[in-house]
């Protein structure tokens, strides 16, 4: 697991342009910027949007919600597993700027998880969502 306060740190020295000589960096030891370099890269990775297990839905609130037959994908809080469905708050994406807010109540069939429904872990762009094949 990559420490994210040390990668900042890092790029924080590197920014300064003296990697090796700056007062408490974490990366002093020989080849430090490579090390920094790799790291930063799997940190960066793992914040990319990626499609999330069903079981995963649970520990991230936020998600973004794709159907297979819509063109939109669309910010949803997860509410509670009920039965054998998840429940969403969700707000049409022609609301999004109202300071009235209005939401609705998603529900989405467990079974057909990844077959008509995914979450995402963040907004995915177009190529990414077709980059990604739908179960079956």
């Amino acid at each position: 697991m990559v420490d994210q306060e040390k990668v900042i740190r890092g790029l924080e020295c590197c920014a300064l342009g003296s990697l090796s000589n700056c007062e408490g960096c974490p990366y002093t030891e020989t080849r430090c910027s490579e090390h920094l370099c790799g790291d930063a890269l799997v940190l960066l990775k793992q914040q990319e949007p990626r499609v999330l297990e069903y079981s995963e839905i649970e520990k991230n609130p936020l998600v973004w919600l794709e159907d297979n037959d819509k063109e939109d994908v669309i910010p949803a809080l997860f509410l509670q597993y009920n039965g054998w469905n998840a429940e969403f708050a969700v707000q049409a994406p022609d609301e999004w700027v109202d300071t009235i807010i209005r939401s609705s109540i998603v529900i989405a069939v467990e079974e057909m998880y990844g077959i008509t429904w995914r979450a995402w872990s963040s907004c995915p762009i177009e190529e990414q969502r077709k980059a990604v094949k739908w179960g079956v």
